[in-house]
């Protein structure tokens, strides 16, 4: 080096140009720890985009993204391409995961029409029911009009007035039973629209 700048006045320089190449050696050596640490991350996040447990993919794949982000530069001919094959693997699991997102909301959304289709089978039921138990009450309260008011008229009476009463509060537990298949249906049809919302919205 004394040779280079030819006196002892160089020495300065001399100083100044190996404390450099020392700095600039030290930074070399941690860009490419760096880089082997990036590359670590990235056979981890290739290697999650074929993973079943798609949840517990996302999870590591967020802990992978803060990880990167606590990592220093790499060799500037590497930095690009390490980036873009991060960022590929890690997008690869997110689009897994909105597609299983997206089919278990189709499966959810059919299995829940189905119940909704059933409800209202059932409320269709309910409903001829009470029409009929309603037809059995006018029925029996004609009977009733048209007995005499002694003898055995009087416990026939009693009997249609009893069955009457048994049938109208049969007929009161199942219009409750039909609010509460209303309301379920209103709420299943509710959460159903959400869903649909937020399909779109990540399509």
């Amino acid at each position: 080096m004394r040779m280079l700048f030819g006196n002892d006045s160089n020495l300065p320089w001399i100083f100044f140009y190996e404390r450099r190449n020392s700095a600039y050696e030290l930074i070399r050596q941690d860009q490419k720890e760096n880089l082997r640490l990036k590359e670590k991350l990235c056979e981890t996040a290739q290697a999650l985009s074929r993973s079943n447990d798609i949840r517990a993919a996302i999870e590591k794949v967020k802990e992978l993204q803060a990880e990167w982000k606590t990592i220093g530069s790499v060799p500037r001919e590497y930095s690009d391409s390490l980036w873009n094959t991060f960022r590929s693997a890690c997008d690869s699991v997110f689009e897994r995961a909105r597609k299983e997102f997206e089919k278990r909301n189709s499966e959810w959304g059919s299995r829940i029409l189905e119940v909704i289709s059933r409800k209202r089978h059932q409320i269709e039921s309910l409903r001829d029911s009470i029409l009929h138990d309603q037809s059995n009450i006018s029925r029996w309260e004609e009977a009733i009009t048209g007995l005499y008011k002694s003898g055995k008229a009087v416990e026939m009476r009693e009997m249609f007035e009893n069955k009457i009463q048994d049938v109208k509060n049969r007929i009161k537990e199942k219009e409750d039973r039909i609010s509460e298949l209303e309301a379920s249906i209103r709420d299943m049809e509710s959460r159903l629209q959400n869903i649909q919302q937020e399909n779109q919205k990540n399509s």
